[in-house]
């Protein structure tokens, strides 16, 4: 699945009852929420485990940080997967440039955490403090985190088009007619066994 494909199928379970400022405020709030349960696999796994970090995690989370990422764009009406190879060779050349060590992922975790971080206080300014929308602005914002999504995945080397597709499936399962509340509460895709 490419980016395209996965911008297209995620909207189908974009929740649209909810007002404007219902749904941007939930998806500000989604994205930074996802950044911060990477970070915590990633934190573990550096600190607390010798550096084992469990891929399948890694894969889930990702998938819902992409699709928080992809959703806001959609709100906004920007094409993101559009900007994905300039996502990625911006971010390869930032580090590059800075002569980062890429060895730890401590760098792409922090990065795609501050990211997110600025995108979800761009939303807040702008629907609860009356900025006015730079829609050049967040589309940068939008492209340097999924260039900072792209570098994360590429460290662990999982291959992008598996995410998309895992969480599609995932939301897909989850949602059979499109978001509604009662489908979020049951989690149809999640075991009992399994925490949510």
């Amino acid at each position: 699945m490419n980016f395209q494909e996965y911008q297209n199928s995620a909207k189908r379970t974009l929740q649209c009852s909810m007002t404007d400022e219902q749904l941007i405020s939930n998806l500000g709030l989604g994205i930074a929420g996802e950044s911060s349960e990477l970070a915590w696999f990633v934190n573990y796994a550096e600190f607390a485990d010798n550096g084992f970090i469990d891929i399948a995690n890694v894969i889930d989370e990702s998938g819902d940080l992409a699709w928080y990422l992809f959703m806001i764009a959609e709100f906004y009406h920007l094409d993101l997967w559009r900007k994905a190879v300039l996502a990625e060779s911006d971010y390869y050349k930032t580090i590059a440039m800075l002569d980062i060590d890429t060895t730890k992922p401590m760098y792409f975790i922090l990065t795609l955490c501050y990211q997110c971080g600025i995108i979800a206080d761009y939303i807040k300014k702008i629907t609860y403090h009356s900025h006015a929308l730079d829609m050049n602005k967040l589309e940068s914002m939008l492209v340097h985190t999924l260039g900072a999504w792209i570098g994360f995945i590429d460290y662990y080397e999982i291959d992008i088009s598996e995410i998309l597709q895992q969480n599609i499936d995932k939301l897909w399962k989850r949602y059979p007619n499109g978001f509604n509340h009662d489908d979020s509460r049951k989690r149809q895709d999640v075991s009992t066994n399994q925490s949510i």
